[in-house]
């Protein structure tokens, strides 16, 4: 069950980005999805942390390098061959071709977003950021006998100077992207994994409640942000509470959202599928938007090559918004369950001819 609610959680919040990421979501003042996704995920992180690994901080690094930083540059490589090729055959200029370079390899690490079509990369080069600080601080913690809740509070402040330096620097001003973006970002791992490793059960909620959170986040937004925008979400706030208190009241709402649906549905359910998948998700819908609008591009006789202007461009906003949401959410999953399925009977294959060849030899 608990699986299960964790993997509702991160559906719940891949809907939130797939959704936010379509220009035109912006028309809406403001769209929800951004007081909080990404602080969720952040959290989530940190919650799902086991506190055995945090002995061995390289062991820790290592594990987090295998599940963020080698599917990153598997995805990087694929997405910059494909738009390499986008520009030499059907002259679609993204900007982000020169992503073998030298200065577009040093970019992937610090922004994590130099490829047009696979922005949102960004956020496992942060997370990653994120949990070696995380394992440091842990480690130190574990050693010295600092209580994770001492942490925590410690933690708070360094998220506000961060915070504050952000709003005061341009959003992609080298030190606002690695450090700025992940002290914050640390302190919603680090309170993801307070909350696990002291063992604060979330209630079961009832409908007031969740209405209360949701209600509690989206009028902080309506009435603190301005402007809001991908990159400096948390910067269009006039203050420094506003938006940990619109991700808090999040991050509450999804987390008893999750265990409702969790509770009342089957195994396999689709949301509970889109967050087993959330990574591939993640890197997936932007170039899927892209797909999208090549095909709305030949089937109106429109010149293919103004599909780069825009990733996220929306063809007939909002009349298919949600055909691009949908797409965006699903066709991820249903091609990375089918690789997998693919895989395991290849895999089989290969052992079966293995066992046949070895017994002829016998």
């Amino acid at each position: 069950m608990h699986e299960r609610k964790i993997s509702f959680v991160k559906g719940i919040g891949m809907v939130f980005v797939v959704a936010g990421h379509c220009t035109g979501a912006y028309d809406f003042a403001p769209f929800v999805p951004y007081s909080f996704h990404m602080p969720l995920f952040f959290f989530i992180s940190g919650y799902l942390v086991s506190e055995k690994y945090l002995d061995a901080p390289l062991s820790f690094v290592w594990r987090r390098a295998k599940s963020l930083i080698i599917p990153y540059y598997k995805y990087y490589i694929a997405f910059g061959i494909l738009t390499t090729l986008a520009s030499k055959l059907c002259s679609i200029e993204y900007f982000g071709t020169g992503w073998y370079t030298p200065s577009g390899i040093t970019e992937s690490i610090i922004s994590g977003g130099n490829i047009q079509i696979y922005t949102s990369g960004w956020f496992l080069v942060s997370l990653f950021i994120s949990m070696c600080l995380f394992s440091i601080i842990a480690f130190a913690s574990r050693k010295f006998g600092f209580h994770y809740a001492i942490v925590l509070i410690a933690l708070f402040p360094a998220a506000i100077l961060a915070m504050s330096y952000g709003q005061q620097k341009h959003a992609d001003h080298v030190i606002n992207l690695l450090v700025y973006r992940n002290i914050v970002s640390l302190f919603f791992v680090w309170a993801g994994f307070v909350v696990r490793a002291v063992r604060i059960r979330f209630p079961t909620p009832s409908f007031a409640a969740l209405a209360l959170a949701f209600l509690v986040q989206f009028y902080v937004m309506h009435a603190s942000a301005s402007g809001i925008s991908f990159v400096s979400e948390w910067n269009s706030y006039p203050n420094l509470w506003s938006p940990f208190i619109t991700s808090a009241a999040g991050i509450v709402f999804v987390f008893g959202l999750a265990d409702i649906l969790s509770r009342a549905t089957k195994p396999g359910d689709l949301l509970e599928r889109i967050g087993e998948n959330s990574l591939h998700v993640m890197a997936m819908h932007l170039a899927i938007f892209q797909a999208i609008n090549i095909v709305a591009c030949i089937s109106n006789g429109w010149p293919v090559s103004t599909v780069g202007k825009d990733p996220s461009m929306i063809y007939q906003w909002p009349k298919l918004w949600p055909l691009y949401v949908g797409t965006g959410l699903v066709l991820p999953v249903l091609l990375v369950e089918k690789w997998r399925k693919w895989r395991s009977i290849s895999l089989m294959s290969t052992v079966k001819l293995a066992r046949r060849n070895s017994s002829r030899q016998r």
